[in-house]
C-alpha cells in the first residue's frame, strides 16, 4: 500500500486501538484492511503494543477535545460524568478530524444525542446545553445576513432552562413537560423566553 494509506491506517489505530487491535488480528485476507500486507499490519501490531504508543493517543484525544470544548462548552460541562465514554465512541465513531472549530462542533453536535440515546441517557441536560449552544452559534451565523430584530430561534429544554445555563450539577431532573424556548434578539441582548415570558439573558 501507499505511504499516505499506510500514514491513514496508523492515525485511524491511534484514534481506536481496541477496535483495530480487533481488526489487526482477525483480518485473514491482505485485501480486507485498507489492502494492507501481512508485513504491514505486523509493522503495526508492533507499533500499536509499543509502551509510548499512550503519548499518541493522548495527544489524539486532546486535539479531538479542543475544539468541542472550545466551541460547546456548556454542553461539556454537563457531560463531565461521561465525557471519557463520549469521547472514547466519538474517537472510534468519527475518525475524519477537521481543523474547523465550527464544522467539528457540527458534527460532534450532530452525533451526541443518537450516542447518549443508545446508552440509556436521555432525557440529559448535557442535549439541553448542546441545543443552546447551536441556537446561539446558528444566530451568529444569521446575523451576517439578516437584522437582529428578525432572527427567532426555537429550540427545547428537558430541564430547568436556568440549572441547564449555571452548569453541572449532580442533581439534574427532567422536568415533566419539555419546554419550548425562543431565542431573539432584545435591544441588541440575546434572550431566551417562554412564548411571552421573558427569561433570562444568554451569555
Amino acid at each position: 500500500m501507499s505511504l499516505a494509506d499506510f500514514q491513514r491506517a496508523f492515525a485511524l489505530m491511534v484514534a481506536d486501538p481496541v477496535t483495530w487491535a480487533g481488526k489487526l488480528n482477525d483480518c485473514p485476507r491482505e485485501d480486507e484492511l485498507l489492502e494492507l500486507s501481512a508485513r504491514e499490519r505486523e509493522r503495526l501490531r508492533v507499533l500499536l503494543a509499543h509502551p509510548r504508543m499512550s503519548a499518541n493517543r493522548l495527544h489524539v484525544r486532546a486535539n479531538r477535545m479542543m475544539p468541542i470544548v472550545a466551541s460547546l462548552p456548556l454542553t461539556c460541562s454537563w457531560l463531565r460524568t461521561e465525557m471519557s465514554s463520549v469521547l472514547d465512541a466519538w474517537l472510534a465513531g468519527s475518525p475524519e478530524a477537521s481543523i474547523q472549530y465550527a464544522r467539528e462542533a457540527k458534527r460532534f453536535a450532530g452525533w451526541l444525542p443518537a450516542f447518549l440515546r443508545s446508552r440509556g441517557l436521555f432525557p440529559h441536560p448535557a442535549l439541553d446545553a448542546l441545543r443552546y449552544e447551536m441556537c446561539i452559534a446558528e444566530f451568529v451565523s444569521r446575523a451576517a445576513d439578516a437584522p437582529l430584530s428578525d432572527i427567532r430561534i426555537r429550540t427545547t429544554f428537558d430541564f430547568d432552562l436556568e440549572m441547564v445555563l449555571q452548569g453541572w450539577s449532580p442533581s439534574a431532573t427532567p422536568l415533566v413537560t419539555p419546554e419550548d424556548m425562543q431565542l431573539r434578539a432584545v435591544d441588541g441582548v440575546l434572550v431566551l423566553e417562554r412564548v411571552e415570558a421573558l427569561l433570562v439573558p444568554a451569555s
